[in-house]
C-alpha cells in the first residue's frame, strides 16, 4: 500500500513539474510574440519615416525641376511624392498614436509642409504663366525659394527626430517594459 501511495506521489510530482514547465514555456512564447510585435511596429515606423522623407524629397525635386525648365514632366515627382506623403503621414499618426510627443512632431511636419506649399504655389503658377523665362528668377522669388529650402530642411529634420526618438527608445528600453508600457502603462496586468 505504501508503495502505491509512493508511486502516486511520484506521478503527482512529475505531473506538477510538467504543468509548471508548460506554464513557463507558454509565458516565454507569449513574451517572444509580444516582443516580435513591438519589433515589427518599430520597423514599420522606420520604413514609413524613410518613405515620408523620400516623398518630401520627390516633391522638392519636382518643383525645382519645373521652376528651372518650365517642363510639366518635372511635376510628376511632385505629384507622386505628394500622394506617397499623404499615405505615410496617416500611417505615422497611427503607429505613434500612444506617443504624444511624436504626434506633435508629425503634426509639425504637416504644418511646415502646408507652409511650404503656400510658398511654392505662387512660384509654380508664375512659372506656368511665363513659359519662356529660361529659369531666371527675380531676387524676391529667389528669397522665397530659399525659405522653401529652409522649410524642406526643417521637415526632413523633424522626420529624422521622429525616427531617432523611436530608435533610441527601441535600443535603450528593455523589451518587457516597452511592451508593458504600450499595452498597460501602469503595469497592472503584465508581470515579467
Amino acid at each position: 500500500m505504501s508503495q502505491i501511495s509512493l508511486s502516486v506521489g511520484a506521478v503527482m510530482f512529475w505531473l506538477s513539474a510538467l504543468a509548471i514547465s508548460l506554464v513557463l514555456a507558454l509565458a516565454q512564447i507569449t513574451r517572444m510574440d509580444t516582443s516580435r510585435d513591438y519589433r515589427s511596429e518599430f520597423l514599420r515606423l522606420l520604413v514609413t519615416t524613410t518613405e515620408a522623407t523620400s516623398a518630401v524629397g520627390e516633391m522638392e525635386i519636382g518643383n525645382r525641376g519645373f521652376l528651372l525648365t518650365g517642363d510639366q514632366k518635372f511635376r510628376r515627382p511632385f505629384y507622386h511624392g505628394r500622394d506617397i506623403f499623404s499615405d505615410r503621414y496617416q500611417e505615422l499618426l497611427k503607429v505613434t498614436a500612444d506617443e504624444p510627443l511624436q504626434q506633435d512632431r508629425i503634426k509639425s511636419v504637416k504644418a511646415k509642409l502646408t507652409q511650404w506649399f503656400k510658398l511654392y504655389n505662387p512660384l509654380i503658377q508664375k512659372r506656368q504663366r511665363e513659359k519662356a523665362n529660361d529659369g531666371q528668377m527675380s531676387d524676391q522669388d529667389q528669397d522665397v525659394l530659399l525659405r522653401c529650402s529652409a522649410l524642406f530642411d526643417d521637415i526632413r529634420a523633424l522626420l529624422g527626430e521622429v525616427r531617432a526618438f523611436e530608435e533610441e527608445k527601441f535600443y535603450t528600453v528593455p523589451v518587457e517594459s516597452r511592451v508593458r508600457n504600450r499595452r498597460d502603462p501602469l503595469g497592472l496586468t503584465h508581470r515579467f
